[in-house]
């Protein structure tokens, strides 16, 4: 049996000695120190994938606020049931291409899709928002833009 018990989880691998972490892991002998090294290495590069995830959803949401732009300029409706049944099967078979569990790929796609409309909603609703000027209060909408 392996009983892992920590007292200090520091997962930046700066600073850590075999002191740091007094209790003992029983765990073939294995120091903590060395357990631990290795988890702060392996968590390194969960950030750093993290990282481009995040990379990558701020590059998905900046191109949605064109497709947002575009809906509003032509009365294209944000939520389109088959765009996102395609969205949805496409994440799901990419998930399982990637090795994901079952299902992992469509359920995330689905708040990332759930987001990305509310998003698209959000800004088609500003930019159909009166606006006020700097010299007076009173709205200036679109229409008045246009004559």
């Amino acid at each position: 049996m392996t009983i892992f018990r920590f007292k200090v989880i520091d997962y930046t691998g700066e600073g850590v000695s075999a002191n740091d972490n007094a209790d003992e892991i029983d765990n073939n002998g294995a120091s903590d120190f060395s357990v631990m090294k290795q988890i702060s290495d392996y968590r390194k590069e969960i950030d750093a994938i993290d990282a481009q995830i995040s990379e990558l959803l701020g590059q998905r949401f900046r191109v949605a606020e064109k497709v947002a732009e575009y809906k509003k300029a032509n009365g294209v409706p944000v939520r389109i049931q088959k765009r996102i049944d395609e969205v949805l099967e496409n994440a799901e078979r990419h998930g399982k291409a990637n090795g994901l569990p079952p299902r992992l790929g469509y359920f995330l796609w689905q708040e990332i899709v759930a987001a990305t409309c509310f998003m698209e909603e959000d800004r088609i609703k500003a930019a159909s928002l009166p606006t006020f000027t700097a010299d007076a209060n009173e709205p200036e909408s679109d229409e008045e833009e246009r004559a």
